[in-house]
């Protein structure tokens, strides 16, 4: 992805957030009252807690890692002189990805309005608060041109530029997302398949040379780190109800009840 189109799905993305509230439907919804609260929960989360910094932290070894293997990594998959790509997967691997990536997100997100579990109503809701904010943030460190964010040499791009936008993968940051929030939260029904699903995105990304491994890694990483802190989000709801609801009182005018138990 160009410089420009990074910047525009970033403001894009800035639109739907502020305008995602009152576009989301009727105010008695009460998926629409979870949803705002999860948002607001998420962020203090994750910039407000230590899990944040201490997986960042400990993500950092295995991003120096791969930026070490970066290079030759690549040398695999491209070849220089010929322009092309070598050692590509198998097709049906190649072009998977993106189909199920669709298929994943709706499924995950529908769940809040099928399951009859309260956990994994509150697990869908707040994958769906969070993303979002994952788009805005993913897109916000693609538009820093830095050598790490640059995108391997590969046969769809011209040689003579360099295109930015590779820090981090962002397929990796959400497959990442889902398989951490809904394997913590739900156990291996969905930690198994989730993951395994992971491994997929994060071998086709390097051998079809849209990744180098380290923004892999660097989108893996954050993807952990969205999923500890909408976990904590989860947690914060199972333990906390709250009811809102919208009266009229005897006058005929609108009244806002709200209430909560421990």
């Amino acid at each position: 992805m160009g410089l420009a189109m990074a910047r525009a799905r970033f403001f894009i993305r800035i639109i739907v957030i502020i305008t995602l509230a009152p576009l989301c439907g009727n105010p008695l919804s009460i998926f629409m009252q979870q949803t705002i609260h999860g948002m607001i929960n998420f962020n203090k989360y994750l910039f407000g807690t230590a899990d944040t910094y201490k997986i960042l932290l400990e993500s950092a070894p295995f991003y120096m890692a791969g930026r070490a293997a970066d290079a030759p990594t690549h040398a695999y998959f491209y070849n220089k002189k010929k322009h092309r790509n070598i050692h590509e997967i198998a097709p049906v691997f190649k072009y998977s990805v993106d189909p199920l990536m669709g298929i994943s997100f709706t499924a995950l997100i529908l769940l809040q309005f099928f399951s009859s579990d309260e956990r994994t109503r509150l697990t869908s809701n707040t994958f769906l608060a969070a993303l979002p904010f994952l788009w805005l943030y993913k897109d916000a460190l693609k538009l820093i041109p830095i050598k790490g964010s640059l995108r391997p040499k590969n046969e769809y791009f011209s040689p003579c530029k360099k295109y930015y936008g590779g820090f981090p993968s962002g397929h990796m940051f959400e497959v990442a997302f889902m398989a951490f929030l809904f394997g913590a939260e739900l156990g291996k029904d969905y930690a198994i398949p989730l993951s395994a699903f992971a491994l997929l995105v994060a071998i086709q990304s390097v051998a079809i040379n849209r990744h180098t491994v380290s923004q892999v890694v660097a989108g893996a990483a954050l993807g952990c780190v969205f999923g500890a802190a909408s976990e904590k989000v989860v947690k914060n709801g199972l333990h906390h109800e709250r009811t809102y609801d919208i009266l009229v009182n005897k006058s005929g005018a609108l009244a806002l009840s709200y209430e909560k138990r421990f």
